[in-house]
């Protein structure tokens, strides 16, 4: 029985040439998953800057200015109504958005700046500065920490009839006054 015999420098010669196709082959591999990583939005991490989508519409049958925060279509949700929702210097407003699948994201009432907050798989619950926990999508409007704003989602004005956006109302100057009763 004749048993073929590899010699040591043939197994070396093949096993030298297969690595090099190994090699670049996995580099490829790298390179394109990298690429595909980077230009996936579910990549961006706490801290990421989104542009501005302020826009203030008066309405039309109270001439009240409707501030609404977020315009993007798809959708954004606040956060649940009765936890706070606004930081506790009453500036940023969190909320989940689809603008990274999964996370939060606050918006600065003043300038309009949205950044995201979470990152790793946010799943609807939170705790802000004030360390109360907050669930998402909970349609009811809140009071902002000082009370002299409230935050709905609308979808009224929305463009496509279906995203949830956000919009921050004042409370009228009458609402806020503190009105106590007088014995005679």
């Amino acid at each position: 029985m004749n048993i073929p015999i590899t010699h040591e420098s043939s197994f070396q010669n093949r096993a030298a040439s297969t690595i090099p196709s190994l090699a670049l082959l996995l580099s490829i591999l790298a390179v394109s998953a990298a690429a595909v990583l980077l230009a996936s939005p579910a990549c961006a991490q706490i801290g990421t800057r989104f542009p501005s989508e302020k826009k203030i519409v008066i309405d039309p049958v109270t001439g009240v200015p409707l501030t609404f925060l977020t315009t993007k279509p798809g959708g954004d949700a606040k956060i649940y109504q009765t936890h706070h929702q606004w930081t506790s210097d009453g500036k940023w407003l969190v909320f989940r958005s689809n603008r990274i699948p999964g996370q939060a994201m606050a918006v600065n009432e003043e300038t309009g700046d949205l950044v995201q907050v979470t990152e790793g798989g946010f799943t609807g619950m939170l705790c802000l500065a004030d360390h109360k926990r907050t669930a998402a999508d909970h349609p009811h409007p809140t009071f902002s920490a000082d009370s002299t704003r409230i935050q709905i989602q609308s979808a009224m004005i929305s463009e496509d009839g279906r995203s949830m956006n956000i919009c921050v109302i004042p409370v009228p100057e009458k609402l806020l006054q503190r009105t106590y009763a007088t014995r005679d």
